[in-house]
Formats: structure tokens, sequence, C-alpha cells
């Protein structure tokens, strides 16, 4: 997922004269993909669905036997799997998308139309079903050209906009898909743009980061354009210790003012900044929480403050990252900040203010050996108004039974996992190679959800074993390999 992930929201909230019976909170995660030993199934951009529900797209390598396709995956409410599809065949990548007022989908991507591996800007739209209406790929671009932001322009139309050739580009669209035009703007070394917003005079404001072409570092960009995309104003901002600097998602204020969110201090603190109407800088600020700190992920303001969702990276011990969700007020003050242990590594990419003040992260997770990461999956997790899981325990609903063990190979403990759909008697077992009973961990009814026992083989040989779950309505077995 990328690294300067980052978009706001203003939320204006209305009130009525019949006060609606809340429903209750109730904390959830859900995981999409093939599990850890399973296909990669890398999710880039989350949405929400008019109906209440979640959609989310990226980069599978699951339908086609390791072929990359665009993977697009809608929810309902409580983030269980309505439907999946893959689109393409080969080097195509989903990098952002829109929900559309009649319910249909538009992805922005990259990818080729013959599947080489010179991938050029697309631009996908399915309907609500994910049936494809059109698929567009613009040679126009060059060679290994990404667009990070996609936004829909006052006439109908599509505008995209990353990085082709080295330079910062923007690209025009009709409503089908036709293009229209294209801009590069080189602005002394590599640029790229990690996000676009669409301005209240039907401009464009894109924001992202230059690679000067005498040094490595990274400087803070930002480049106002008019509707056709011809400069306006540009504004570059460097770290005077040389760090790291990148823009992410902007909004526009009431004032015509621009609040831009990035990252600074090489991706370990949050870059906060005012921008003026005529570009010039009315003030930049960073946050960094008290423990950890946010290197990536996307950001909501809300009528009190910020509320902000990354990965916190642990310190600088090379921990794996995980899930981050943290609030702070408007002066960039934080008030408080919470981490998500899901699977071995976790980032989140996704948050959203729900009407019941709860909020909602979409994100990547990762199963981690000592010697491999392994592919990632996708997930939705919702927490209560402050944070916190409802009475402080995240419930997992799966949609099916899964059964897997981690680590695999092992000595002389794993973990055996196991998500049940509904409430049932359970009997975990574990057998040898010539299918005789080794040892019963489990016999017991478990409810719906994630269980979780630790098979211990100090006592037994090395070779192959086999835990077999058995309950009322399903048996499945998963291969256990014992090295001492």
């Amino acid at each position: 997922m990328k690294s300067t992930w980052f978009v706001l929201f203003i939320v204006v909230v209305l009130s009525s004269c019949v006060v609606a019976q809340p429903e209750p909170l109730i904390s959830w995660v859900q995981f999409y993909g093939d599990g850890c030993w399973g296909a990669n199934d890398e999710p880039e951009s989350f949405a929400r669905t008019h109906d209440g529900g979640f959609v989310f797209c990226g980069t599978t390598w699951r339908f086609l036997g390791g072929q990359s396709q665009i993977w697009l995956s809608r929810t309902d409410s409580m983030g269980n799997l309505l439907w999946e599809q893959g689109y393409g065949t080969g080097f195509v990548h989903a990098l952002h998308m829109l929900v559309m007022t009649d319910g249909s989908f538009v992805i922005g991507g990259s990818g080729s139309s013959d599947g080489s591996p010179y991938t050029h800007y697309c631009l996908l739209k399915t309907d609500s079903t994910g049936s494809q209406i059109f698929w567009r790929f613009y040679e126009q671009t060059g060679m290994l050209a990404n667009p990070w932001g996609l936004v829909q322009t006052p006439d109908g139309g599509f505008a995209l906009a990353g990085h082709d050739s080295g330079d910062m580009c923007l690209l025009k669209t009709d409503s089908i898909g036709m293009l229209q035009w294209i801009r590069h703007y080189d602005l002394g070394g590599a640029e790229t743009a990690n996000s676009l917003l669409l301005t209240h005079d039907g401009g464009f404001l894109l924001t992202g980061n230059r690679e000067p072409y005498d040094t490595s570092r990274l400087d803070w960009l930002a480049v106002r354009t008019d509707s056709v995309g011809d400069t306006l104003w540009t504004r570059i901002t460097q770290d005077p210790g040389g760090a790291n600097r990148s823009a992410g998602t902007a909004r526009e204020l009431l004032d015509g003012g621009l609040i831009v969110i990035g990252v600074d201090q090489n991706s370990t603190r949050i870059g906060l900044t005012h921008i003026a109407t005529d570009g010039s800088l009315l003030w930049y600020r960073t946050i960094s929480l008290p423990d950890s700190n946010i290197g990536s992920g996307m950001f909501e303001v809300l009528d009190d403050g910020l509320i902000m969702a990354g990965s916190a990276r642990g310190g600088y011990n090379g921990a794996p990252p995980i899930a981050c969700l943290a609030k702070a007020d408007l002066n960039g003050i934080m008030l408080w900040h919470r981490t998500f242990q899901l699977r071995d590594y976790s980032s989140a990419g996704a948050v959203f203010s729900m009407p019941d003040g709860s909020f909602v992260m979409g994100g990547l997770v990762r199963c981690v050996t000592p010697d491999l990461v392994l592919p990632p999956d996708a997930y939705l997790l919702r927490t209560g108004p402050d944070g916190n899981p409802v009475d402080n325990h995240i419930v997992s609903i799966p949609h099916t039974f899964t059964l897997s063990a981690y680590p695999n190979p092992f000595n002389p403990t794993t973990r055996i996992s196991f998500e049940l759909p509904k409430t049932e008697p359970v009997t975990l077992s574990i057998f040898n190679l010539q299918g005789r009973l080794a040892e019963t961990l489990l016999d017991k009814t478990c409810e719906a959800g994630k269980h979780e026992i630790t098979f211990d083989g100090a006592a037994l040989p090395s070779g192959v074993y086999f835990a077999r779950v058995t309950t009322p309505s399903f048996i499945q077995t998963e291969k256990l390999l014992l090295l001492k």
C-alpha cells in the first residue's frame, strides 16, 4: 500500500425533529483474501456505498494462477462480503476508486491492454454489481506510469493524477473515458502526485513530492492549475535537515484556502500545512504520537478535530508496523491514539466516521515469519467513538469456515486458528502420518468467530502431522510439519 495515501472530509451534522433509536455499537473485524499462505490480495482504495456498506479495490493474484488483476470487492454495513471480482490479465493494478451517484464504480489504475509489463494509466468503470461498463488504457502516458489520484469533473468526466516518465502528470477524460488532454509538470526533479483535489472553480490541486536531480531527498510539492491543467502556482517546501517530506491529500476550506496532510521526518511524523488561495504558506506543523508514529494512512476532519488512520511503527527497532487510529484537535494537539494488532503486520489506508460516532478502518494485513513476509490480505475494522472496541472486545465475524496454523513448519509449538460462521460443537485433533490419534486439543461447543489453540509437539518426533477440525456441518484438515 502506498506510503503517502491520505484523504480529508468535511463532515456536517444536521439535527432532526425526529430522533431515531441508535443501533447498539458492535465492534468487528473482517478479513478478505486468501489467508496467510495464499495468493497476494493487496487493497489500495476504500469507499462507502450508498446503502451503508463498503467497497474497496486493489490488486489480486488469486484468480488467474499468479497473474495480477484489478480486485474489486463489495460488503454490507457489517463488512460481510457480498461479492468480489477480478478484471484483466497480467500487470494491471487498481490504485484509487470513486462511487458514483448511480451506484456504479470508477477505478483508476495502471496496466496494459496487451498484458505487457509496460503499464500506462487506465480507467475502469463497472455497474453496482461489478459488471464492466468500459475500460480505457492511455498509451499516451509513458511506460511504468501510475495514477494515485482520481476525481470526477463538473462536466461528468474524470481526471487522473500521478507520475509519468519522471514528471507529475494530469490526464483528463470525458464521461466515457475518452482522452481529452494530458499535462506534465517538470519542476527540476522526479515528481509524483500522491493525491488530486478538484477545487471550487473547476481547477485542480496536485499534491505529492519531488526528488531533485542533485539529491536523494524528497521535497513537499503542490501544484495548482486551472480547469485545463495550466499552472497557476507551485509550492515546494524542504526539510531544513534534509529529511524526506511528502504531501498527501488536500481539502479546500470555506475561505478558499487549503489544508494538506502528508508525512515529515522520513515518514515518522504527520505534516499538516495550511495554504492561502494564492499558494502562500500560512503555517506548517508536525504531529507525532507519544510512543509510535503514523507513517501512512487516511484522514478525516470532524467538527471537533482530526481523525487519522495509518500504521504505528513502534519506534525504530525494525518491528513490523501495526494499524493505528488517532485523534487530534484542529490545532494538531494529540487527544488519543489506539493500535490494533491484526496478524503480524498491519496498516490502515482508510477511516470513515459513521453516523453513530463510531469509526471504520480499512487496510492491509500480513503474516510474517523469521524468514518470510507472506502475501497480504485486506481487512475492515469497526471501533467505538473513542477508538476502543466496544466492551474492549473486537469480534471477528467470518462468512466461511477457515483453518490455519502458524508458524508451519514449527518447533516445537504452533498456533492453530479456526473461524466459525456459527456456534456449534467442535473437536480439534492431531493425527500422525499413519492416521493414529496423537492428541485431542479441543472438544466443546464454540461460539461463532475466531479461536486459537496452541499445539505443543515437544513430546512427539519430527514428521508430518494433521490438524483436523470436526463439527456437525464440516470437517477440515491442515497439514503440519514438525522439525526438530
